[in-house]
């Protein structure tokens, strides 16, 4: 039977730069203008980028990014064309304020 050693008490012992990073996803000016929230949430975020820097943990910043359609595969083409589909509609938006909402709701 194995046991399970804790290496700590603290948020310290768990948080260190040599075992962790900080991932910021899709901070594009297109997606926090889109946000009611964005200027909030930019502030926020580059609170805890600077902590993050300031303690040296390191920081990868990612994006979601689409293919041109002539090179999407036939998953990523179905999706780009039921979200087009969707924001034609007004649906992406409602889709939008539905998981925030859901978000809101579980804090």
């Amino acid at each position: 039977m194995h046991s399970i050693k804790h290496p700590g008490k603290t948020i310290g012992d768990f948080c260190r730069p040599d075992q962790m990073a900080l991932v910021v996803y899709d901070m594009q000016i297109g997606i926090m203008r889109q946000m009611p929230d964005g200027a909030g949430i930019t502030a926020r975020v580059l609170s805890i980028l600077t902590a993050a820097r300031a303690s040296n943990f390191p920081v990868i910043f990612m994006r979601h990014m689409s293919m041109p359609l002539a090179l999407m595969g036939a998953f990523q083409r179905r999706q780009a064309m039921a979200l087009a589909k969707d924001r034609r509609s007004g649906r992406h938006q409602a889709t939008v304020s539905q998981r925030k909402r859901r978000l809101r709701d579980r804090a």
